[in-house]
C-alpha cells in the first residue's frame, strides 16, 4: 500500500494501529458469540473432515438458514493448509481472525479518504486512524471472524467508496458494478445488511437523484446475490433460497422467539452495559451529535435506519447493531473537533476525564487482547492427545448443561450441539447422561483398543476405573509460578473443565 493511498502524516499510524490489530487477533482466540464459531467454523469442519456432523450442527443448519460464503472461505484456507501439509486448526481459525483484521483495516482507510474532507486537519486525521484501532471495543470486534464483523467492514467500503466516487458528477460503470458487488457481499454475509442496503438506494435516488446508478449497482447486487447461492449447495448439497428460509424460520414460524424477547429500555440498558456504560454511551452521544448536525448525510441515514428498525423487532441483541461500529470513530472525532472548536475551554477542563477515559480504555484492551478463550487451550491439548494417539480416541462428554463448546438444544428436537473444528479426524464424541453411564462407555471402547478420554466438570471423577488425570492449565506456567496471588488460577473460568485419560488395564468386575 503506497504513501498514495495512505497520505505520509498517517502511514507510520495505521500501520502501527494495523500491526496492533493483528496481535490483539492472534492472542483473542475464541468467540464473542457462539455463531461466530458453530455456523462458521463447524459448517466448515463438516466439510473439510469428510465426515458427517449435521445432527450435531446448530438447528440453523438443519434448516438451511445460514448462507455459506463464510464457511467456505474457511473451507478453503484450510484446504490450502492440507494440501501443502501444514493444516492445524487452531492456525486456521487465527487465520481467519487475521483476515477480519486485514478486511477492518481496509475500511477504516477506506473510510478515511471519505470523510477526511470534513475533519481537514492532520491532528484529528491522525485521532481517526487512533480510534478506529485502539478503542477497546473496535480493537476486539475487528478481530472477530463472525458475520456482524465482515458484513459491517463491507458496508462501511461500499458506503464510503459511494461517497468518494460520487464526487464526480458521472460515475464509472466499474465504479457501479463494484458497489453492487460489496453490496452483495454484505447481504448474503449478513441479511439484516438489507435495511442499510435500502438505505443507501433510497439516498442515491432521494437524495442524490442517480437514478441510472441506482439501477445499475442494484442489478450487480443481485448477480452477486445469484452467485452467492452457490455456496450454499455446497454447504447443503442442493439448491435452497437461504434469505427466504432465514425469514420463514425466524419471523413466519416464529423460532425467533426462542431466543428471548424484551422491549426498548432493556435494548438500551444491555447496550449500555455492552460497552461498560462509558465506552457505549460515548458511542451513543456523538452518534447523536452527528445525525443532529448532518441529518442528509448518507451515514446517518445508514446508521438510522439500521438501529431503529432493529430496536422494534422482538428479539433483541446488541450484537445486531455491531456491523454499524465501523462508522464510530468518524463520530468521536467529528464530535470532539466541533466541541473543541465551539468551546475553548474543552481541554482545560476536560483534560483529566479524558485521561481517565483513555487510561480505562488501555486497560480493557489490555485485557481482552490477552485474555483469549481458555477452552480454546482446553482443546488444544485434548488435540495433542489425539493427534499422538496411534489408535482412535474417544472421548466422553459427562458434564451436564453448556460445557466446553457444547450444548443441549430443544428448538427443533433434543439434541446435542458439539464441537468437532478443534478436533482431528481420529477423535469421536460421545455424550454420556451422568459418571456412571460414562463409566460403562469407557470400559467398552477401551476394550476395543480405543484411547479414551473422559471430559468432565468434576475436580475429582468418581468412577472405578484406573485413569491419570491429564495436566491442563490454560495459562502460561511462569504467569501460574509467579503470580498466582490468593490462589486465582483455582478459581478462573478456566479451570473447570477436566480431561481424563483411562488407563489400559482396566480391571474386570
Amino acid at each position: 500500500m503506497s504513501s498514495k493511498i495512505i497520505p505520509t502524516h498517517i502511514y507510520r499510524t495505521f500501520f502501527l494501529g494495523l500491526t496492533a490489530g493483528g496481535i490483539c487477533g492472534i492472542l483473542s482466540y475464541g468467540y464473542y458469540h457462539p455463531d461466530e464459531h458453530f455456523q462458521i467454523l463447524e459448517y466448515a469442519s463438516s466439510r473439510l473432515t469428510d465426515s458427517s456432523y449435521e445432527q450435531s450442527l446448530p438447528w440453523e443448519y438443519l434448516k438451511e438458514m445460514r448462507s455459506g460464503l463464510l464457511p467456505l472461505i474457511v473451507y478453503l484456507c484450510g484446504s490450502i493448509m492440507k494440501f501443502i501439509g501444514i493444516y492445524n486448526p487452531f492456525i486456521l481459525s487465527m487465520l481467519m481472525r487475521m483476515i477480519a483484521v486485514m478486511l477492518s483495516g481496509v475500511s477504516v482507510i477506506v473510510l478515511y479518504h471519505a470523510i477526511r474532507g470534513k475533519i481537514s486537519s492532520h491532528r484529528w486525521e491522525r485521532m481517526y486512524i487512533w480510534i478506529a484501532f485502539f478503542f477497546w471495543i473496535l480493537a476486539y470486534q475487528n478481530a472477530r471472524f463472525s458475520a456482524e464483523n465482515i458484513s459491517g467492514s463491507m458496508i462501511v467500503i461500499c458506503s464510503s467508496c459511494y461517497m468518494i466516487w460520487s464526487r464526480k458528477e458521472k460515475m464509472k460503470l466499474w465504479h457501479m458494478m463494484a458497489l453492487g458487488a460489496m453490496a452483495g457481499i454484505a447481504f448474503v454475509i449478513r441479511y439484516q445488511m438489507c435495511i442499510a442496503l435500502l438505505a443507501i438506494l433510497l439516498y442515491v435516488v432521494i437524495i442524490d437523484r442517480r437514478y441510472k446508478e441506482s439501477i445499475i449497482t442494484s442489478s450487480a447486487a443481485i448477480m452477486v446475490i445469484a452467485l452467492c447461492f452457490l455456496p450454499d449447495v455446497w454447504l447443503y448439497g442442493h439448491w435452497t433460497f437461504t434469505p427466504y428460509n432465514y425469514f420463514y424460520e425466524n419471523i413466519v414460524e416464529g423460532y425467533a422467539k426462542y431466543f428471548g424477547e424484551y422491549g426498548i429500555i432493556r435494548y438500551i440498558y444491555e447496550i449500555l452495559r455492552e460497552g461498560m456504560f462509558i465506552f457505549s454511551g460515548i458511542i451513543l452521544f456523538t452518534w447523536g451529535y452527528y445525525i443532529w448536525k448532518n441529518p442528509r448525510d448518507i451515514i446517518t441515514w445508514i446508521t438510522v435506519s439500521y438501529v431503529v428498525v432493529h430496536f422494534f423487532i422482538s428479539h433483541k441483541e446488541p450484537r445486531f447493531l455491531f456491523p454499524m461500529l465501523g462508522f464510530s470513530p468518524y463520530f468521536i472525532v467529528y464530535t470532539m473537533k466541533n466541541i473543541y472548536k465551539d468551546y475553548s475551554y474543552f481541554t482545560s477542563r476536560h483534560r483529566t476525564v479524558i485521561k481517565f477515559v483513555i487510561s480505562i480504555n488501555c486497560i480493557a484492551l489490555l485485557y481482552i487482547t490477552l485474555k483469549g478463550d481458555t477452552t480454546v487451550s482446553y482443546y488444544h491439548t485434548i488435540y495433542d492427545i489425539c493427534r499422538n494417539s496411534p489408535t482412535d480416541v474417544c472421548l466422553i462428554n459427562t458434564a451436564n448443561g453448556s460445557f466446553a463448546y457444547h450444548y443441549h438444544e430443544d428448538i427443533l428436537y433434543p439434541r446435542e450441539v458439539d464441537c468437532h473444528f478443534y478436533l482431528p479426524p481420529n477423535a469421536h464424541r460421545i455424550h454420556a447422561k451422568d459418571h456412571i453411564e460414562g463409566t460403562q462407555i469407557a470400559k467398552k471402547e477401551r476394550e476395543k483398543g480405543k484411547t479414551v478420554l473422559i471430559l468432565s466438570d468434576k475436580p475429582n471423577l468418581s468412577v472405578n476405573l484406573p485413569f491419570n488425570r491429564v495436566h491442563f492449565i490454560p495459562y502460561p506456567l511462569w504467569l501460574v509460578e509467579h503470580f498466582n496471588i490468593n490462589n486465582w488460577v483455582s478459581r478462573s473460568s478456566g479451570m473447570n473443565e477436566y480431561i481424563y485419560e483411562i488407563k489400559k488395564d482396566i480391571i474386570h468386575e
